[in-house]
């Protein structure tokens, strides 16, 4: 990854003051124990990459009430959109570029877009052209702010050439962080505990063990795992390597991810950054990738 200047601790803390009210305010994150269960296994290792869990990571997933909610619903209508490997040119159908609409204007309509909005737009981080000021949006009656949810768009949907020396716009924000992509013959990206679900369930993932789940001694919910893993394809043969290790926030709404995400982005809190979100400490790392895009983030263990 390119170096970045150093990024005053007071972004740091003002960042994480954001993040607080947005996952405050999340009326749609799932439980474990409730929504969904793991079942840890054996501990992984990066020197011999060895499989040692027979079983998958997921032992229970209530897809009935998780893929009833709108935003996740919409969220996995874009999980086919994608070609894995890097290099190979997408190519974007008018009802995939429905589908990408329709997930923006349900994100939108939460609680927690419409929070960082604000909080963008009162911390002077979005440039005119990317929002509506709310005189105008009340003054034309406007529901919603159509220009930030065109930079929104741009940021996560807009396709750039991830592969040097190829002319094919071969990945996007969106692909990279929420649906991974092979490259060199490695998995790059999925930072997204539904797209793993769903990817493993599908038999195209296959788990290989833990590094560690917990962010604080005292923490009373699962949220956080570091594991390993594979991709394989239908005939369970290698298709993306073995990803040494990943860090994936486990029960986060999608619109919390893609809000805490573009903030990154938008703030430039490039890097990465020990913060706490209500009881879970927490690493953020993020990356930017061309003039607009956004290379890699997520949410780990620190």
């Amino acid at each position: 990854m390119a170096k970045h200047s150093e990024v005053p601790q007071e972004l740091v803390q003002d960042v994480e003051e954001v993040f607080n009210d947005l996952w405050a305010c999340d009326n749609q994150k799932c439980y474990h124990g409730e929504d969904f269960e793991v079942y840890l296994q054996g501990r992984a290792s990066t020197r011999n990459q060895r499989d040692v869990s027979r079983q998958s990571l997921f032992d229970y997933f209530n897809e009935e009430k998780i893929f009833s909610m709108e935003t996740y619903q919409t969220f996995r209508d874009l999980l086919n959109n994608y070609t894995l490997e890097c290099g190979e040119a997408e190519q974007v159908t008018p009802e995939e570029v429905k589908e990408n609409r329709r997930f923006i204007e349900a994100v939108m309509k939460t609680e927690v877009m419409q929070k960082a909005r604000a909080w963008l737009i009162s911390k002077d981080f979005l440039s005119d052209e990317f929002y509506t000021p709310d005189a105008v949006m009340a003054e034309r009656g406007l529901e919603f702010d159509f220009n930030f949810m065109k930079m929104l768009y741009k940021l996560w949907f807009s396709l750039y050439r991830r592969t040097k020396g190829d002319r094919d716009l071969d990945s996007s924000s969106f692909e990279h962080v929420f649906v991974g992509e092979a490259k060199d013959g490695k998995i790059v990206g999925l930072h997204n505990w539904l797209q793993f679900y769903l990817e493993e369930k599908a038999g195209r993932v296959d788990y290989h063990g833990y590094f560690g789940f917990k962010t604080d001694t005292n923490d009373e919910s699962f949220r956080l795992i570091t594991l390993q893993f594979e991709m394989v394809d239908d005939e369970e043969e290698d298709v993306g390597g073995v990803k040494k290790m990943s860090s994936i926030f486990l029960g986060t709404s999608p619109e919390f991810e893609l809000a805490a995400y573009t903030i990154l982005y938008l703030t430039k809190m490039f890097g990465r950054h020990n913060i706490k979100i209500g009881e879970y400490e927490v690493m953020t790392e993020c990356y930017p990738f061309g003039k607009f895009g956004i290379g890699t983030a997520y949410i780990g263990c620190r």
